[in-house]
C-alpha cells in the first residue's frame, strides 16, 4: 500500500473541509514536495538494508545480508540427528545375534558465501564459498576422522600400522572455492553465459554412476583410487552456453591424488619391488591421479512435444602408481563414454543413462618377496624371526624340520638373495650348498623321535624362489558397461507418482587372481566415486547403504573379495510416492529385485567342522528382494522429521553360497581386538533377512 498517497489524500480532504483556509493547491504542492523528500531518505536507508529472511516451508529459510558496493553475505547450514538400528547387514547371518547394531549419529554443516555483482550484472559476478562439516556417533570417536595407515620398520621388516582415530568431533572444510561469472570480464554484452569454478566442490556426470560424488568408495581389487570420503577433491569447472537455453557445455578437471608434491615424495624408495628397480626404486616425479571430463548438454522444449534434456559425456581417469597388492604396483587409464536423457510431457516422464568403459589397467612386473616377521622354526616356535616371504630353504638330507620353510634373513642367505637379478619362479638361487652358523640344526632321526640339537652350521641348504614370487606384467582392458532406465506417471487427483525402473551393470571375476595373470578383457563396469541409489525408484539397503554383500566371482583357491558398488548387478523395481500437501508430508514405498551378472561357483560348507570350499556347480543368480519405505514430514520452515525402513530378503544365490567367509576387511577389523593368540572362527554369509531402521530430525536454513 502507498503510504504517501494515503497521507496526501487525507490531508487534502481535511483542508478542503476548512472554508477559512485559502490556496488549497499551494498547500497540496508543498505536501507533495515534503513527502518526496521523505521517500528519498527512506530509499537511502533501504539500500543498506540488513537481513532478508525467506519463509518458504519447503526449502527452509535463507539468511542473506546485503552490504555496500553490491556485496551479499549468504549464510546457510544444516543439522541432523538420527537413530539407526540394523540387523544382519554385514553377514546376513543371525547366528549368535552378533550382526546387530544401534547408534545415535549426528552432523552439522555451516556454509557461507560472499557474492559480488548481482545488481550490476544480473547475477553473481564473483562468489566465494566455503562449507564446514562436523559429524559424530554418540559414544564413539573412531568412526568419522582417522589418520592414514602407515608403516614401521622392525629388523628390516616393514610392517603395516593401521590408522588411528581422533578423539574429538573436529570440524573440517568440506567445500571451499570461488565461482567467477566470465561475462563480467567482457566490455561488451554477449547472449550466452560462461562460468569458471575452482576449489573443493562436488561434481557428477549424469546420475553419478560413471563419475559421482561418493568420495572414498574404493575398489580394492582394481588399480583405481577415489580419495578422501570427508571432502571433495580439488577441481576446476568451466561451463556455459553455446546456444542460450538450448546447447551447453561443461569441462571438468580434478586432482584426486598428488604423489609428486615435494622431494620427500619423489625420492621415496617405493618402487624397489618392481623388477629391474631393486637398487633404484625411487618414486619419481609427475605421478598423480587426475580426472578429466567433457559434457555436451542439449535442451528442447515445446508444448506439443514436451521437454527433452539430453547429454553426452566422456571421462578420462589417469591414475599413476596405484595399489593392488602393494604400493605402486600398477596404473590405470580408464575412459568412460556415456549418454543421459530425461523426457517429460504432461503427467509422464522417463529417464535413461548408458555408459561404456574403455582404456586399460597395466599391472607391473613385481617381486613379491619381502622381509617379514614369522614365528620361529620347528622346535623354536616361541621365537620371532625375520624371514623372506617368497624364498624357501631346502635341505631334506640335513635339516628335515626346516625343509621347505621360509628362509631366515641371515648374512649367508642375504648375500645370495640380494645378488639374484632374475625373474623366474621356482628358480634355485645358489649353485653351491650354503650353511650358516646362525642356524641351529635339529636331528629327528633318533629312535626317541625327539629333535636333537646339532652344532650350528651342520646343515647345507639350497635357496629357492616360491611358485608365486614374481608376478608377470599384464594388461586388463576395460570393457564393462551399464544402463539404467526408469519412468514415472503423475496421478494428480491422488497426489501420487507411480514409477518403474530397471538397471544393469556388467560384472566379472577378480582380474588379479593368481590363475588369470595374463592380458585379457575385464568386463566388470567401473565407476569412479560412484554413488547411485536410484532416481525414481530408490534402494535403501542394497544401493544407498551398500549392504548387499555381493562376492566377486572367485575360482577355487583364490581369495574371496566383495564389491558392493554398482557392478556385477541387475535389478528391476517399482515404487510409489504420495504427497499430502495439507500436512507437508511425503511418503514412498519401493520394491526391487536384484540379480548377479557374472556366474559364481557354489560354496560347500560343513557347519560341524566350520570348514568349506568352492563346489563345481554354478550358484543361481537371484540375489533377493528389497522392500523399503520412507517419509519426510515438514514440521516447520526448514525443520523435517524423516525416516526410512528397509528389509532385504536373500534369494537363491545366498542359499548356494551359504557359509562363504565374509569380506576380509571385516575379519581384519575383528582380529585387531583379539590378543589371546587363539585361532578364532571367521564370520560367514548366511541367509537371514537384512533389516534397517532410521529416523532423523533435520533442520536446514
Amino acid at each position: 500500500m502507498n503510504t504517501k498517497l494515503i497521507t496526501l489524500s487525507l490531508l487534502c480532504v481535511a483542508i478542503s473541509a476548512m472554508p477559512e483556509v485559502p490556496a488549497v493547491d499551494t498547500v497540496a504542492s508543498a505536501l507533495h514536495a515534503e513527502l518526496d523528500r521523505i521517500d528519498a531518505e527512506c530509499a537511502k536507508v533501504t539500500a543498506t538494508a540488513t537481513p532478508v529472511v525467506g519463509v518458504s516451508k519447503s526449502s527452509g529459510p535463507a539468511f542473506v545480508i546485503k552490504g555496500a558496493r553490491d556485496l551479499e553475505l549468504i549464510i546457510e547450514g544444516a543439522a541432523k540427528t538420527e537413530y539407526v538400528r540394523t540387523w544382519n547387514t554385514a553377514t546376513l547371518n543371525n547366528a549368535g545375534a552378533i550382526d546387530r547394531a544401534a547408534a545415535y549419529n549426528g552432523n552439522v554443516e555451516l556454509g557461507t558465501s560472499v557474492v559480488y555483482g548481482k545488481e550490476k550484472y544480473g547475477k553473481a559476478a564473483l562468489k566465494l564459498f566455503s562449507r564446514l562439516r562436523s559429524q559424530y556417533q554418540a559414544g564413539r570417536f573412531d568412526k568419522v576422522l582417522v589418520t592414514n595407515p602407515s608403516t614401521v620398520k622392525i629388523v628390516n621388516a616393514v610392517l603395516p600400522v593401521p590408522g588411528a582415530s581422533l578423539n574429538a568431533t573436529v570440524p573440517w572444510l568440506k567445500h571451499a572455492g570461488a565461482e567467477l561469472y566470465l561475462n563480467s570480464l567482457f566490455d561488451h554484452q554477449i547472449d550466452t553465459d560462461h562460468m569458471l569454478k575452482i576449489g573443493l566442490f562436488e561434481y557428477e556426470l549424469g546420475r553419478g554412476i560413471a563419475y559421482g560424488s561418493g568420495y572414498g568408495t574404493q575398489k580394492d581389487y582394481l588399480g583405481v583410487y577415489s580419495g578422501s570420503q570427508n571432502f571433495a577433491p580439488f577441481g576446476i569447472l568451466f561451463s556455459g552456453d553455446m546456444i542460450k537455453d538450448r546447447l551447453a557445455y561443461e569441462f571438468y578437471f580434478a586432482r584426486m591424488e598428488e604423489k609428486s608434491a615435494d622431494y620427500k615424495q619423489t625420492s621415496a624408495f617405493t618402487k624397489t619391488h618392481i623388477v629391474g628397480h631393486r637398487h633404484d626404486g625411487r618414486a619419481g616425479a609427475e605421478n598423480a591421479n587426475d580426472v578429466f571430463t567433457g559434457t555436451l548438454k542439449t535442451h528442447y522444449e515445446s508444448e506439443r512435444l514436451g521437454d527433452l534434456k539430453s547429454s553426452i559425456f566422456i571421462m578420462y581417469n589417469s591414475a599413476i602408481d596405484q595399489k593392488i597388492e602393494m604400493a605402486n604396483d600398477c596404473q590405470s587409464k580408464l575412459i568412460t563414454v556415456g549418454t543421459n536423457l530425461e523426457y517429460e510431457k504432461g503427467n509422464f516422464e522417463i529417464g535413461l543413462e548408458i555408459a561404456r568403459n574403455l582404456g586399460f589397467e597395466y599391472v607391473y612386473n613385481v617381486d613379491r618377496n619381502a622381509v617379514t616377521l614369522i614365528t620361529g622354526f620347528p622346535a623354536e616356535k616361541h621365537n620371532v624371526v625375520a624371514a623372506y616371504s617368497k624364498v624357501t630353504m631346502n635341505s631334506a638330507a640335513y635339516d628335515e624340520l626346516r625343509d621347505g620353510a621360509k628362509a631366515p634373513v641371515v648374512s649367508e642367505f642375504k648375500t645370495v638373495v640380494d645378488g639374484y637379478d632374475g625373474n623366474e619362479n621356482l628358480a634355485v638361487l645358489n649353485t653351491t650348498d650354503l650353511s650358516s652358523t646362525s642356524l641351529p640344526v635339529y636331528d629327528v632321526s633318533g629312535d626317541a623321535g625327539d629333535p636333537v640339537l646339532l652344532p650350528s652350521g651342520a646343515a647345507d641348504y639350497i635357496l629357492k624362489n616360491s611358485a608365486d614370487r614374481f608376478r608377470p606384467a599384464y594388461k586388463n582392458t576395460y570393457a564393462g558397461w551399464m544402463g539404467v532406465l526408469d519412468a514415472s506417471y503423475n496421478w494428480k487427483p491422488a497426489n501420487m507418482k507411480i514409477s518403474v525402473a530397471a538397471g544393469y551393470a556388467s560384472g566379472d571375476s577378480n582380474p588379479h587372481a593368481r590363475s588369470s595373470e595374463y592380458d585379457k578383457e575385464y568386463h566388470g563396469f567401473v565407476g569412479i566415486n560412484e554413488n547411485y541409489a536410484g532416481k525414481r525408484v530408490k534402494s535403501v539397503l542394497a544401493l544407498d547403504a551398500r549392504k548387499l554383500q555381493t562376492p566377486l566371482t572367485a575360482e577355487a583357491g583364490d581369495a574371496q573379495l566383495f564389491d558392493n558398488s554398482f557392478t556385477d548387478l541387475a535389478f528391476v523395481g517399482a515404487g510409489v510416492v504420495w504427497r499430502l500437501a495439507k500436512r507437508d508430508l511425503e511418503c514412498s514405498a519401493n520394491t526391487l529385485a536384484f540379480f548377479k551378472d557374472k556366474r559364481s561357483y557354489t560354496y560347500v560348507y560343513n557347519s560341524v567342522a566350520d570348514t568349506g570350499g568352492f563346489g563345481t556347480a554354478y550358484a543361481r543368480r537371484f540375489l533377493g528382494v528389497e522392500l523399503n519405505s520412507t517419509f519426510d514430514w515438514k514440521l516447520l520452515p526448514g525443520l523435517s522429521l524423516v525416516g526410512k525402513a528397509a528389509i532385504f530378503l536373500p534369494g537363491s544365490f545366498y542359499t548356494d553360497v551359504r557359509g562363504l567367509p565374509v569380506d576380509g576387511s571385516v575379519i581384519a577389523i575383528s582380529d585387531e581386538t583379539d590378543d589371546t593368540g587363539v585361532t578364532q572362527s571367521v564370520g560367514r554369509l548366511g541367509t537371514d533377512p537384512q533389516v534397517a531402521l532410521n529416523i532423523a530430525l533435520q533442520y536446514k536454513f
